[in-house]
């Protein structure tokens, strides 16, 4: 006699799709994809997280967007297209050129001058031969005046700290030459603060915190056009 299984109930050897392994595999794949978008739409939904903000304006990238609103007084290099401003209430044009300027007040003069090319070391060199020519001395300053994190405006650079001997004023200055370039022109700036052998250490006299202040609105002509 052979035995049959009515049809719904179960009979040992018989195929039975619950006891499929694939079922439960396919179900539970299914699931983990629906939890993994779930978890990638939410990801994508939160806020991003705050960022600290840019402390050395040489670390930052240039500013997006328009332009910010003006608080100073504009000034643009006729021949090569590089920018800045400055407090016309703080600071005096002593000369003014196609290429550069000078200003100058009780505490300091901002020396600045550009040329064509990527070449930041010929930069530097303009300024050093601009106060060899100026001065009976040029010599390094101490090391604790070392030039830090050197740059002007959003591009790094090179720069150095000197003491100074100009022919006509007899004491000794401190002078700081920094230069750099975005590619296509470079800048040379020189911040001259008097008193070199009584200038602070590790720190911004009034006079040099000035001229960062304008150094830091700076604009390359490459940033311009952005």
């Amino acid at each position: 006699m052979t035995a049959v299984a009515a049809p719904g109930v179960y009979a040992p050897g018989a195929p039975n799709r619950l006891r499929d392994p694939v079922v439960p595999a396919i179900f539970f794949a299914g699931f983990a994809a629906i939890l993994l978008v779930s978890l990638l739409i939410l990801w994508r939904a939160a806020p991003a997280a705050p960022t600290a903000p840019c402390v050395n304006p040489v670390d930052c990238p240039p500013p997006r967007g328009p332009p910010r609103l003006v608080v100073g007084h504009p000034w643009k290099s006729a021949s090569l297209g590089f920018s800045l401003e400055f407090d016309d209430s703080a600071w005096a044009v002593d000369a003014d050129s196609r290429r550069g300027l000078e200003l100058g007040n009780d505490n300091a003069i901002l020396w600045i001058r550009g040329v064509r090319g990527a070449n930041v070391q010929n930069a530097f060199e303009l300024g050093r031969r601009h106060f060899e020519n100026l001065a009976f001395e040029l010599a390094p300053n101490r090391p604790s005046r070392r030039v830090l994190g050197a740059g002007i405006g959003y591009r790094r650079g090179i720069g150095s700290a000197y003491c100074v001997t100009i022919r006509g004023l007899g004491a000794r200055d401190d002078v700081i030459i920094l230069a750099a370039s975005d590619g296509t022109v470079s800048v040379v700036a020189a911040i001259i603060t008097g008193h070199c052998d009584k200038s602070p250490s590790g720190e911004l006299g009034f006079g040099l915190q000035q001229a960062d202040t304008v150094l830091n609105t700076f604009r390359w002509p490459s940033e311009a056009r952005e």
